[in-house]
Protein backbone atom coordinates (compact mmCIF):
# COMPACT_ATOMS: atom_id res chain seq x y z
CA UNK A 1 0.00 0.00 0.00
CA UNK A 2 1.42 3.13 -0.84
CA UNK A 3 2.23 5.93 1.77
CA UNK A 4 0.12 8.87 2.33
CA UNK A 5 1.03 12.95 3.43
CA UNK A 6 4.05 14.16 3.15
CA UNK A 7 7.23 12.76 3.76
CA UNK A 8 9.57 13.51 6.59
CA UNK A 9 11.79 16.50 6.54
CA UNK A 10 15.40 15.27 6.35
CA UNK A 11 17.22 16.52 9.45
CA UNK A 12 20.06 19.22 8.85
CA UNK A 13 23.44 17.91 8.21
CA UNK A 14 26.01 17.72 10.69
CA UNK A 15 29.66 18.08 10.16
CA UNK A 16 31.60 15.76 12.88
CA UNK A 17 34.68 16.80 14.37
CA UNK A 18 37.52 15.67 12.91
CA UNK A 19 38.27 12.31 13.78
CA UNK A 20 42.36 12.67 12.81
CA UNK A 21 44.42 14.86 14.02
CA UNK A 22 47.44 15.30 11.20
CA UNK A 23 50.58 15.04 13.14
CA UNK A 24 53.52 17.57 11.91
CA UNK A 25 56.19 17.56 14.33
CA UNK A 26 58.70 15.20 13.67
CA UNK A 27 59.21 12.38 15.89
CA UNK A 28 60.37 10.71 18.51
CA UNK A 29 56.80 10.27 19.71
CA UNK A 30 56.65 9.09 23.45
CA UNK A 31 53.26 7.35 23.49
CA UNK A 32 51.98 8.26 27.29
CA UNK A 33 48.44 6.90 26.89
CA UNK A 34 48.24 3.56 28.11
CA UNK A 35 44.58 3.45 26.32
CA UNK A 36 43.71 4.71 23.06
CA UNK A 37 40.17 5.71 23.51
CA UNK A 38 39.12 7.24 20.29
CA UNK A 39 40.44 6.48 16.62
CA UNK A 40 44.23 7.12 16.18
CA UNK A 41 46.02 7.50 13.49
CA UNK A 42 49.99 7.38 13.05
CA UNK A 43 52.37 8.23 10.58
CA UNK A 44 55.98 7.99 9.64
CA UNK A 45 56.23 11.84 10.50
CA UNK A 46 55.83 11.32 14.03
CA UNK A 47 57.76 7.91 13.70
CA UNK A 48 59.62 6.61 16.09
CA UNK A 49 56.63 6.09 18.43
CA UNK A 50 58.16 5.19 21.71
CA UNK A 51 55.81 2.99 23.63
CA UNK A 52 57.23 2.67 27.13
CA UNK A 53 54.32 0.84 29.13
CA UNK A 54 51.91 -2.12 27.73
CA UNK A 55 49.04 0.42 25.32
CA UNK A 56 45.31 -0.98 25.18
CA UNK A 57 43.06 -0.28 22.27
CA UNK A 58 39.85 0.18 23.33
CA UNK A 59 36.57 -1.98 22.13
CA UNK A 60 35.28 -0.10 19.48
CA UNK A 61 38.64 2.06 18.53
CA UNK A 62 41.07 1.46 16.06
CA UNK A 63 44.84 2.44 15.74
CA UNK A 64 45.86 2.42 12.29
CA UNK A 65 49.81 3.03 11.03
CA UNK A 66 50.66 4.49 7.81
CA UNK A 67 53.13 3.04 5.28
CA UNK A 68 56.53 4.09 6.52
CA UNK A 69 55.65 4.30 10.80
CA UNK A 70 57.89 3.14 13.25
CA UNK A 71 56.96 1.95 16.47
CA UNK A 72 59.83 0.83 19.09
CA UNK A 73 58.65 -0.85 22.44
CA UNK A 74 60.45 0.17 25.41
CA UNK A 75 61.24 -2.37 27.81
CA UNK A 76 60.52 -6.29 28.49
CA UNK A 77 56.78 -5.98 29.92
CA UNK A 78 55.64 -3.12 26.84
CA UNK A 79 53.73 -3.95 24.28
CA UNK A 80 49.87 -3.68 22.76
CA UNK A 81 46.67 -4.79 23.42
CA UNK A 82 44.20 -5.44 21.23
CA UNK A 83 40.32 -5.01 22.31
CA UNK A 84 39.60 -2.81 19.39
CA UNK A 85 41.41 -2.94 16.09
CA UNK A 86 45.04 -2.72 15.15
CA UNK A 87 45.41 -1.78 11.53
CA UNK A 88 49.38 -1.92 9.88
CA UNK A 89 49.43 -0.94 6.93
CA UNK A 90 52.74 -0.45 4.95
CA UNK A 91 53.46 -0.62 1.11
CA UNK A 92 56.09 -2.24 -0.65
CA UNK A 93 59.71 -1.01 -0.17
CA UNK A 94 57.82 0.86 2.88
CA UNK A 95 56.99 -1.35 5.67
CA UNK A 96 55.54 -0.47 9.15
CA UNK A 97 58.05 -1.96 11.83
CA UNK A 98 57.63 -2.79 15.67
CA UNK A 99 60.76 -3.17 16.97
CA UNK A 100 62.69 -2.85 20.42
CA UNK A 101 63.57 0.64 21.46
CA UNK A 102 67.36 -0.58 21.54
CA UNK A 103 67.15 -1.41 17.55
CA UNK A 104 69.51 1.06 16.39
CA UNK A 105 68.96 0.00 13.29
CA UNK A 106 65.74 1.27 12.44
CA UNK A 107 65.32 5.06 12.79
CA UNK A 108 68.64 5.34 14.73
CA UNK A 109 69.97 5.23 18.55
CA UNK A 110 66.33 6.32 20.07
CA UNK A 111 66.89 5.72 23.47
CA UNK A 112 69.95 7.73 23.34
CA UNK A 113 72.43 5.27 24.40
CA UNK A 114 75.01 5.10 22.42
CA UNK A 115 75.14 2.05 19.60
CA UNK A 116 73.55 -0.60 21.06
CA UNK A 117 71.40 -3.91 19.55
CA UNK A 118 68.56 -5.22 20.16
CA UNK A 119 68.06 -9.04 21.81
CA UNK A 120 64.99 -11.26 21.59
CA UNK A 121 62.58 -10.60 24.12
CA UNK A 122 62.89 -7.12 24.22
CA UNK A 123 59.56 -6.26 24.55
CA UNK A 124 56.19 -8.54 25.34
CA UNK A 125 53.55 -8.90 22.28
CA UNK A 126 50.87 -7.73 20.26
CA UNK A 127 48.14 -9.26 21.97
CA UNK A 128 44.60 -9.54 20.20
CA UNK A 129 41.66 -9.88 22.77
CA UNK A 130 38.05 -11.80 22.45
CA UNK A 131 36.42 -10.39 18.86
CA UNK A 132 38.92 -7.70 18.48
CA UNK A 133 40.85 -7.45 14.26
CA UNK A 134 44.06 -7.04 13.25
CA UNK A 135 45.47 -6.56 10.18
CA UNK A 136 49.27 -6.65 9.34
CA UNK A 137 49.77 -5.81 5.54
CA UNK A 138 53.86 -5.08 5.00
CA UNK A 139 54.99 -4.90 8.35
CA UNK A 140 58.17 -6.66 10.16
CA UNK A 141 58.42 -7.40 13.72
CA UNK A 142 60.95 -8.01 15.25
CA UNK A 143 62.36 -8.62 18.94
CA UNK A 144 59.58 -9.37 21.00
CA UNK A 145 57.77 -12.38 22.38
CA UNK A 146 59.67 -12.02 25.50
CA UNK A 147 58.33 -14.10 28.44
CA UNK A 148 59.30 -17.05 31.11
CA UNK A 149 59.83 -19.82 28.53
CA UNK A 150 60.30 -23.60 29.52
CA UNK A 151 61.08 -22.17 33.25
CA UNK A 152 57.33 -21.63 34.04
CA UNK A 153 56.17 -23.74 30.93
CA UNK A 154 54.82 -20.55 29.00
CA UNK A 155 56.01 -18.95 26.32
CA UNK A 156 54.75 -15.59 24.75
CA UNK A 157 54.64 -14.76 20.70
CA UNK A 158 55.30 -11.45 19.44
CA UNK A 159 52.04 -11.58 18.43
CA UNK A 160 49.49 -13.71 19.97
CA UNK A 161 46.11 -14.01 19.17
CA UNK A 162 44.41 -14.88 22.98
CA UNK A 163 40.90 -15.55 21.41
CA UNK A 164 39.35 -17.71 18.70
CA UNK A 165 36.82 -15.26 18.09
CA UNK A 166 39.64 -12.33 16.94
CA UNK A 167 40.45 -12.01 13.65
CA UNK A 168 43.85 -10.95 12.43
CA UNK A 169 45.72 -11.52 8.66
CA UNK A 170 48.79 -10.95 7.71
CA UNK A 171 49.74 -10.68 4.48
CA UNK A 172 53.60 -9.48 2.80
CA UNK A 173 54.84 -9.38 6.90
CA UNK A 174 57.13 -10.74 8.67
CA UNK A 175 57.73 -11.90 12.76
CA UNK A 176 61.81 -12.49 13.31
CA UNK A 177 63.77 -12.79 16.36
CA UNK A 178 61.27 -13.83 19.03
CA UNK A 179 62.08 -15.22 22.24
CA UNK A 180 60.66 -17.90 22.40
CA UNK A 181 58.05 -18.50 19.47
Amino acid sequence: AAATGDPATAPAAVNPDPVVRTLTDPGPTTVTSTKLTTDTVWGPQGSPYLITDTLSISEGVALTLLPGTVVKFGGQFTGITVNGELLSLGEPGNPVTFTALSDDTVMGDSDNNGASAAGRGAWYSIGFSANSVGIFDYTDVKYGGYGSGILLCSAYASIAVNSASARVVMSHSSVTESMWS
